[in-house]
């Protein structure tokens, strides 16, 4: 069995792991027009805070680790066409500055082509005086222009453009920009970010509820000056940085399988696409939303940890002809903005007026071993008591990890009382943290009823 894989993306790679783990017999080649492997694209921000030391060292793997397991990995090798009537690809290569082309056949095929940033519809025409990033390239160009500007905008105040302010607004002059009433919207519920934008240093100024109208750059100094919809202006800006949205790289497949209206790839339960041997994957999915019988439809959210799982339920399902349905996503996310660690899971108050579920939100914080603070906002399903959703605030690295626990609760359907009576391990020597949720989950149930 021969299986290509186009993009060396999360998914990609995650997928040619699977494969290989599960069958070594199958033949699988994974191609990438770039250089690097799985590449984290908040890398920069890893580089300034002294986690890794160069960019280069921003992947989960490296293309050693593929070809040790069998893969046969091209890099600097680009896709031209798919023919799904000779089930072959044609690709071409860059090799000692030659240009190959090779015409490769598959079995299976999974698309794994991930994403590109993109700027506001109404600045199309500023798209040149706007940063964006994601791939190595594009994070080594963007990596030294941040270095050296002093005031930077930055457009699109999601989990990206959040982690890019933690990392450089103890550097820069920054101002924060994005259309909605607060950060991290559509993560978390209003109420409960607010404290963490109380205590901000002085060089950093939320822009909050407005969009950019226009962008005028100084031909003498290379500034520029931003002109929002209230007429409010921001001059002498050395950067713009725009993190807002990403694009599903799908035109390799336009004409080939059926797209849907934002150009994400429409499959099945199992990842197939219109052509039952083409499977895509990661950044060209729409992801479902929780788990409901509502049929509202998927949202796309490019997260790395739904890629990586969407690239094993393909791998698996051309392993076992299609017995793995791909669940639904509860956008479980973890960052840091300033002291505090912050995560979600599962459905905000927002979500559940969205998909018309009555709930009871339960907020509690307390004060943990060591003196740190743990807030954390439950939100029950009322007359079933299912946790839904999950917000998590502390001053605790160790207890962001609390989310997970929660985000597999909320997978499973556990209610309150499955929490309390949760098996969690007692040992006086050192803590275990989980008891920290049967704690609020047991303070709650006076307000769920």
């Amino acid at each position: 069995m021969k299986c290509i894989i186009i993009g060396g993306s999360h998914a990609g790679v995650a997928a040619a792991r699977a494969l290989k783990i599960l069958d070594p017999r199958i033949d699988v080649t994974l191609i990438e027009k770039n250089q690097t492997l799985a590449f984290i694209s908040s890398g920069i921000n890893l580089v300034s805070k002294g986690i890794i030391q160069k960019l280069e060292e921003a992947h989960n793997y490296s293309p050693k680790e593929l070809t040790d397991l069998g893969v046969k990995v091209l890099l600097s090798t680009e896709v031209l066409k798919i023919e799904k009537n000779e089930i072959k690809v044609i690709c071409t290569m860059i090799n000692d500055g030659s240009t190959i082309t090779q015409e490769l056949p598959y079995d299976f095929l999974i698309a794994a082509i991930g994403s590109t940033p993109a700027i506001p519809l109404s600045l199309t025409s500023e798209k040149k005086d706007i940063l964006t990033y994601k791939s190595f390239n594009e994070s080594a160009f963007a990596l030294d222009r941040i270095k050296k500007a002093k005031k930077i905008a930055l457009i699109g105040l999601g989990f990206v453009g959040m982690e890019f302010a933690d990392t450089w607004m103890k550097e820069k002059e920054l101002f924060l920009i994005d259309r909605r009433d607060y950060p991290l919207a559509g993560y978390f519920d209003e109420e409960f970010i607010r404290p963490i934008l109380s205590n901000i240093p002085n060089n950093v100024t939320f822009n909050l509820n407005t969009t950019v109208k226009k962008i005028d750059k100084d031909k003498k100094t290379g500034t520029y000056t931003l002109t929002f919809h209230s007429n409010e202006k921001i001059s002498n800006v050395d950067l713009i940085v725009s993190t807002s949205s990403s694009l599903p790289n799908s035109q390799l497949l336009e004409g080939l399988v059926d797209l849907n209206f934002d150009h994400t790839v429409s499959v099945n339960d199992y990842l197939q696409t219109s052509i039952e041997n083409i499977y895509a994957v990661g950044d060209l999915l729409e992801k479902p939303l929780f788990s409901t019988q509502l049929e509202i439809g998927g949202v796309f959210k490019p997260l790395v940890s739904q890629a990586q799982r969407s690239g094993f339920v393909a791998a698996y399902n051309i392993y076992s002809n299609n017995q793995l349905a791909y669940q639904s996503s509860n956008r479980t996310i973890a960052t840091t903005f300033g002291e505090y660690y912050l995560a979600s899971s599962g459905m905000t108050e927002i979500d559940t007026i969205i998909y018309k579920r009555k709930c009871v939100s339960v907020t509690k914080e307390i004060s943990v071993d060591g003196g740190e603070t743990l807030k954390l906002q439950l939100m029950f399903e009322k007359g079933t008591n299912i946790l839904l959703g999950a917000e998590l605030l502390t001053t605790s690295k160790i207890l962001v990890e609390l989310i997970n626990l929660l985000s597999l609760m909320i997978q499973t359907k556990m209610d309150i009382f499955d929490i309390i009576q949760s098996d969690f391990y007692f040992q006086p020597e050192f803590t275990s943290y989980a008891r920290y949720l049967q704690q609020i989950a047991l303070e709650s149930l006076p307000a769920i009823g």
